[in-house]
């Protein structure tokens, strides 16, 4: 199975533990959720043929920064926090639509060429697309209303933020379900540098 799935899942599910005890004796923050609609981000742009990454995964010819920008709200264009989180947050919820879609043009263009979650991301995708098979459910969400983070002081920014996922089902050719990864809730920190004219995604990982 597909590393970035179970790290994922394994790390989030202990954090919620954690939260849910801690929970007991401090009232919760308001959480807003938002989530990506069906068929946004870059569904009007070309679909070049597929390369393979030295990691094995299947990858795509990426956007130009004109396009990418054209891809994403305003406000993850800034180079200042406020864009750093707006561009994490775009980027998770393009992780999952690359693995349940296997449409991944905008998560790849958003990424640097060595970014661990994100070639662990595409195995996931790959291994989707292998088995002939789809993914049910598995929907994310992301904390709308605050992030923390910020600038290290190394030309690198992070942000950190609360996301939820919704069941999976892993479902095979045959029609049967291979996998189950349950629902879950936790955070991940997304670290970024600002390129040129967009933020690019170094790498990703649950705290």
């Amino acid at each position: 199975m597909a590393r970035s799935r179970r790290v994922l899942a394994a790390a989030i599910l202990a954090l919620a533990a954690t939260v849910a005890l801690s929970a007991c004796t401090t009232e919760p923050p308001r959480t807003v959720y938002v989530t990506l609609a069906p068929g946004a981000g870059v569904s009007d742009a070309p679909s070049p043929s597929s390369t393979s990454s030295p990691s094995g995964a299947t990858t795509t010819p990426r956007l130009t920064d004109a396009e990418l920008l054209a891809a994403i709200p305003e406000e993850a264009w800034t180079p200042d926090f406020f864009g750093a989180s707006a561009f994490a947050k775009v980027f998770m919820l393009e992780y999952r639509r690359a693995v349940n879609s296997g449409e991944s043009t905008l998560f790849e263009s958003m990424a640097a060429p060595r970014c661990t979650f994100c070639a662990d991301a595409l195995a996931e995708r790959d291994e989707v697309a292998g088995n002939g098979g789809s993914v049910l459910g598995g929907d994310m969400t992301v904390e709308e209303d605050f992030a923390g983070g910020g600038d290290l002081g190394d030309g690198t920014w992070n942000a950190t933020f609360g996301i939820a996922v919704s069941e999976a089902k892993y479902v095979g050719a045959d029609g049967a379900v291979y996998e189950t990864v349950p629902a879950m809730a936790g955070r991940v920190e997304v670290l970024m540098r600002f390129e040129g004219e967009r933020w690019v995604v170094i790498d990703a990982r649950v705290e």
